[in-house]
């Protein structure tokens, strides 16, 4: 279902000082606005409002201020402002554009920050964007003066700014001698003409004089492969015949346009000799044709043109040139200015210059017999090949020529990339999901382990696209798919919600069922650039085991669970068009910590944003019995949309269980690994003490760090008898068979969920000694003492070991029966039944 994109719901403001305070603390303010544009979040603008202010409503006082309120004018020049988050505000709302007036309300928040603070106090970055949005909008005059106060103007973005400023649209007259003037400092200089007499855009009217020809023995084979073109591959062919290298074959890929297109293509075809049309009966795609053109293909070297694109006389000679000059490079591509027909720049917060993809040239007879051919898909193949190429010969052999800016790719509503990416570095997640795929393949054949060589029209293993790139220009639609399960979650990062949705996974991976995982980026975890997914579900996406749901893509599920429920805090505006019979929300930690601090997330906005998503009501399901009183206490959930059965994590117990015959040494060893979180230890010195003392009579051992232990210690460093380890720095199951105790004690205000690695520590085959409150969750699986008998249970149970061995074996048959991957099932069966 598409989400209304007009909807937000307005945020406790503890919720947005508490997630303000963790970005200020992780110094992650253009993360939070990159997640926000990638999103198309309304909620997000909400934190940074509350970042910038301290309060909300700063974007409701600007637009009233936009439109004549001169009330809110004036409290505008006065209102608490901070420079950077008011910027990235700004930003956001520049590039998100979701409402009609978006645009204009950014360009005034950036003029509201310039005339209070003025152009000194304002980063580099923000200023170049502040006159990317004049431009944008066309107000010429504002551009011309905002780049004479900037002093910090990126310089690439100044040179295509002003080329723009010279442009015979911007200044009222034919005269395009200033304009081609100013191209000529981005491109290599030339004379430039436009031909007023050719039919179309400005762009097809260039014109660039070659600066002597080559007449070289060496064919050239140029493909440019088309689908129901218009008059503008007119323009991309003649800029490939008017090239300085003479000697060329330009194969014009007909991809099943239809005969009503055989004029334009004849017209192509009789420009010159050189150019020879073959026709596709039916349409493939660009990679297909690609593929065709290259079996067809005479040349020495070969290379492509895009069908709308335009070609700068020196760009095929600059490229053999430099294929020649070494052995080692194997592909070579340049670099593109894009712009509209008009030749007007009209981008934001993108690269002025970007590379070429399509421009890239290599040696026909070693590419195909080494890589073979395009991944014939419908879209994306193309970063596929170069980068296959560049994993089978390693370093150097591809190469990217920022120098040589040597095409113009035609941007407009008819380009076939256009919709699939966006500023703050938004890509469609179809492409994401699919470089991630092959990035696997890749490191195979980087390792000599799998064969870089693809056949023509095949599939390579292990390589997942979805539907999105597979469609006639991602528009075909075919069956719905369906899923049985589908785990929805945070899975750039391997933390304790990714481990259990893998194990649950393995759980249901051999029942025949049909299983999918779906992204959803926590704010927490706000990033710059898109992440890809945890290494361990990568591989399950690449073996089959399970597919990658989009949100944007079609999909029927029979049961989703979403795991870690703040994933579903801040709306986005992107569309979702997967549906769900039935959603089950696994609170894996509750909203709050117990004082009421570090809210997390809002129960009823989770619920709502759910739904909005996936069309049916939630129903919460609690992992332990302390988080679901914490629901019941919060306030916002109805309690009969909680379930009255807990869905815990679970383990295989054959992978973790470790028998021990003997103590690890002959004084207690006792140890811990978590996040090195405050909340995660003991409070105070003397709690903390009486758990891990400062002895010589106990090997004390931590995994993941021990900063917030010394700063609740008051000291530089651990005791004497500590041994700390980073996270992670070892196989968890290597660190537990080295101890004897696991003790985790935490901070009074947390709220523990259920704790993976307690049930990890467990498994493994230590004993386990808990607070009494994780009684109702462990059971038997564990011994419960208060802090300070800690170390005399300690002392009892390390006397004997047979008693150590009883309470070790008691605890597995725990977690056998509660905990195993038959108990998952039997449970997950049940809420379906009840719910």
């Amino acid at each position: 279902m598409s989400i209304e994109p007009g909807y937000h719901q307005f945020h406790p403001s503890q919720l947005l000082h508490d997630y303000v305070a963790a970005f200020r603390r992780g110094h992650k303010l253009t993360r939070l606005g990159s997640t926000a544009i990638r999103h198309r979040s309304l909620d997000a603008r909400e934190l940074l409002e509350y970042y910038a202010t301290g309060q909300t409503g700063l974007v409701a006082d600007l637009k009233a201020a936009h439109y004549g309120d001169k009330r809110r004018k004036r409290m505008l020049r006065s209102c608490k402002l901070l420079i950077e988050p008011a910027l990235e505000l700004a930003r956001v709302l520049v590039a998100q554009q979701i409402e009609d007036d978006d645009l204009n309300i950014g360009s005034d928040l950036f003029e509201l920050v310039l005339s209070r603070y003025g152009p000194r106090s304002i980063p580099s970055r923000y200023q170049t964007l502040h006159c990317e949005v004049a431009n944008f909008q066309a107000d010429y005059q504002r551009l011309h003066d905002l780049l004479k106060t900037y002093q910090g103007v990126h310089s690439s973005a100044k040179t295509v700014l002003k080329m723009n400023l010279l442009h015979p649209i911007v200044q009222k007259t034919d005269d395009w001698s200033d304009w081609t003037h100013s191209f000529a400092k981005i491109m290599p200089a030339t004379t430039y003409n436009l031909d007023l007499t050719v039919e179309g855009e400005n762009l097809d009217r260039l014109t660039a004089e070659p600066r002597s020809d080559i007449n070289s023995d060496e064919l050239i084979t140029v493909i440019v492969t088309c689908y129901q073109p218009n008059r503008q591959l007119l323009t991309s062919v003649r800029s490939i015949l008017r090239q300085s290298w003479t000697r060329l074959e330009v194969l014009l890929i007909d991809d099943g346009s239809g005969n009503e297109y055989d004029g334009i293509l004849n017209e192509c075809a009789d420009l010159d000799t050189r150019v020879r049309l073959i026709r596709q009966a039916e349409n493939r795609g660009t990679y297909a044709a690609r593929n065709l053109g290259l079996d067809k293909a005479q040349g020495t070297y070969v290379t492509f043109q895009d069908s709308d694109d335009w070609s700068h006389p020196e760009r095929i000679a600059v490229q053999v040139s430099q294929l020649k000059k070494s052995d080692n490079l194997k592909l070579i591509a340049v670099y593109a200015l894009k712009l509209q027909g008009n030749l007007l720049y009209k981008r934001l917060e993108r690269p002025k210059r970007d590379s070429c993809f399509p421009s890239m040239m290599f040696r026909k007879s070693e590419i195909q017999s080494d890589i073979g051919y395009f991944h014939e898909l419908r879209k994306s193949a193309d970063g596929e090949f170069i980068r296959r190429i560049e994993a089978y010969y390693g370093d150097g052999s591809v190469r990217f020529d920022s120098n040589n800016c040597l095409v113009i790719m035609r941007q407009g509503d008819g380009s076939l990339s256009r919709s699939d990416f966006g500023p703050g570095g938004w890509i469609h997640p179809a492409r994401e999901a699919y470089r991630f795929s092959y990035s696997s393949w890749h490191s195979r054949i980087s390792n000599n382990d799998d064969s870089p060589y693809l056949p023509r029209g095949k599939e390579p293993e292990q390589v997942r696209a979805t539907s999105y790139l597979r469609s006639n220009r991602g528009a075909e639609k075919g069956a719905t798919p369906k899923y049985d399960y589908v785990w929805a979650g945070e899975w750039r990062y391997l933390g304790g919600p990714a481990k259990s949705m893998l194990e649950e996974i393995r759980t249901l991976a051999e029942s025949g069922k049909r299983l999918g995982i779906m992204q959803l980026d926590a704010y927490r975890f706000a990033s710059l650039h898109v992440k890809p997914l945890c290494k361990e579900i990568q591989r399950l996406i690449d073996d089959g085991t399970v597919e990658r749901v989009l949100p944007a893509e079609e999909a029927q599920i029979r049961t989703l669970v979403v795991r870690y429920p703040p994933v579903l805090q801040f709306q986005r505006s992107r569309p979702c068009n997967v549906t769900a019979d039935r959603v089950f929300l696994l609170a894996n930690q509750p909203p709050r910590e117990l004082d009421g601090s570090d809210l997390r997330y809002v129960g009823r906005h989770c619920a709502d944003n759910a739904k909005r998503m996936f069309g049916t009501e939630a129903v919460w399901v609690p992992q332990g019995p302390m988080t679901r009183q914490a629901l019941l206490d919060d306030g916002t959930i109805p309690s009969d949309r909680i379930a009255d059965i807990d869905l815990p994590s679970i383990l295989n117990i054959s992978e973790w269980y470790l028998p021990r015959s003997r103590f690890r040494n002959d004084i207690p060893v006792i140890g811990r690994h978590s996040r090195d979180n405050h909340t995660k230890w003991p409070g105070t010195k003397e709690q903390l003490l009486n758990v891990y003392p400062d002895s010589p009579e106990f090997d004390i051992r931590s995994m993941g760090g021990t900063k917030s232990a010394r700063r609740v210690l008051e000291r530089d460093t651990i005791p004497a008898n500590w041994v700390s380890f980073e996270y992670d720095e070892m196989a968890i199951q290597s660190f537990l068979y080295q101890l004897d105790f696991w003790v985790y004690f935490h901070h009074d205000i947390r709220i523990e969920s259920f704790g993976r690695a307690i049930l990890e520590a467990i498994t493994s085959g230590c004993l386990v000694i808990l607070p009494p409150h994780f009684e109702p969750t462990f059971g038997d699986a564990a011994v419960y003492c208060v802090e300070e008998d800690v170390i005399p249970t300690v002392r009892e149970i390390y006397s004997d070991f047979n008693r150590y061995r009883e309470l070790t074996e008691r605890a597995i048959e725990h977690v056998r029966n509660t905990f195993s991957h038959e108990s998952h099932v039997e449970r997950l069966e049940l809420l379906e039944k009840k719910y």
